[in-house]
């Protein structure tokens, strides 16, 4: 089997490569966020549809927006994991949320479960979010959309992000290293949580 943290380490680069080359003034948006033209392409709409059905147990993209969209206009934490697999969004600093997030994403050895984000999206989903996300679908993996405010400067963030779990921790902290990664999230049998810095 290839090594996961070489395959996630390739997914990590191309959501770079993606963001780096994704211009948001060149996609034009009406008033409530959505896209209105800009770029184009020969499918018509029903084929553009069976592109976006990726992944059996992984929903579409327009779908998880709006399932994020009622669970963010429902709930009151500020920081959050919402993971489209359970229409639910996981506060990890919460016991009872990051005990249930940990039985969703470890392994049957029942690892830790390291968090690494792809993206670095200050404001809501956007095209650049979409990307990422249907681009970790492609590759089998099973995305989370992470909302987290940073208060000293005010700032909303909605990130992308995937789990590891059954990684030696050196390699995790070689890979933070590598990809310039600010913090990963750690998340422990009995709902432990730390920050790898």
């Amino acid at each position: 089997m290839e090594d996961p943290l070489k395959i996630y380490s390739d997914i990590v680069e191309i959501a770079r490569e993606s963001v780096v080359t994704f211009k948001e003034e060149d996609h034009p948006r009406d008033v409530t966020g959505k896209f209105t033209s800009g770029g184009g392409s020969n499918l018509k709409k029903g084929d553009y549809n069976k592109t976006n059905d990726m992944s059996d147990d992984m929903p579409r993209y327009s779908d998880v927006e709006s399932m994020y969209d009622d669970f963010e206009q429902q709930t009151d934490k500020l920081n959050f994991s919402f993971d489209p697999t359970t229409g639910k969004g996981y506060d990890a600093m919460n016991p009872d949320d990051a005990m249930e997030l940990f039985e969703n994403r470890t392994n049957e050895n029942r690892d830790p479960v390291y968090f690494i984000g792809i993206t670095n999206h200050e404001g809501g989903l956007s095209r650049r979010t979409e990307v990422q996300y249907k681009h970790l679908v492609s590759r089998g993996l099973k995305p989370l959309i992470g909302k987290w405010t940073d208060e000293e400067k005010g700032h909303v963030y909605n990130d992308i992000s995937f789990t590891l779990t059954g990684v030696n921790e050196d390699d995790v902290f070689e890979f933070k290293e590598k990809h310039v990664q600010e913090a990963i999230l750690k998340l422990s049998d009995g709902g432990i949580v730390e920050f790898l810095e």
